[in-house]
């Protein structure tokens, strides 16, 4: 007997579950520690943060824990739904780990442009710049991580290469 087939659409669906994880990670979570660190400045909390016996490195550090735990989260609601595209065929798991952990290391970085960003503003004037900088890497980053995990079985070796390069030097 003819046995039904059902169409593999894991891929397709994986990335568009994975977009939609990778725009809080890539643009929500760096845009509000931006926000965080500049209200610091203007909101005039800076000085009795700095009076404390806490350091400076207590402070990053404590921002970026508070961004990466959103972040946390957002990957525990939405991880289910990435493993999901799974059962529906088309896709491995060592892709679906890869793009998890690519997008981790990618929020963790854009955390870091976030607050290099935040704390050079010092005047309000010099927010918009901050902001579109963070923009700009923001954006840039999330339209690489949707473009290319999705994809990642039909890039060549010069793509690695490259895209490895560019890795090397932005780090």
């Amino acid at each position: 007997y003819d046995q039904v087939r059902q169409p593999e659409i894991g891929d397709s669906m994986f990335g568009l579950f994975y977009a939609v994880l990778a725009f809080p990670l890539c643009v929500v979570i760096p845009f509000g520690l931006f926000r965080s660190m500049t209200s610091e400045f203007v909101g005039s909390t800076w000085e009795l943060l700095v009076v404390t016996p806490m350091g400076a490195s207590k402070i990053v550090r404590g921002k970026v824990a508070s961004a990466m735990l959103q972040g946390a989260i957002f990957m525990a609601l939405l991880a289910p739904f990435l493993c999901f595209t799974w059962l529906l065929k088309g896709i491995g798991v060592v892709q679906i780990v890869t793009g998890l952990v690519l997008l981790a290391i990618m929020s963790f970085s854009l955390c870091h442009l976030a607050l290099f960003c935040g704390s050079l503003v010092r005047k309000a004037a010099w927010q918009g710049f901050g902001m579109i900088v963070l923009m700009i890497g923001s954006l840039f980053a999330w339209g690489v991580l949707i473009g290319v995990v999705p994809n990642v079985e039909e890039l060549g070796a010069e793509v690695w290469i490259g895209g490895g390069i560019c890795f090397g030097i932005g780090l």
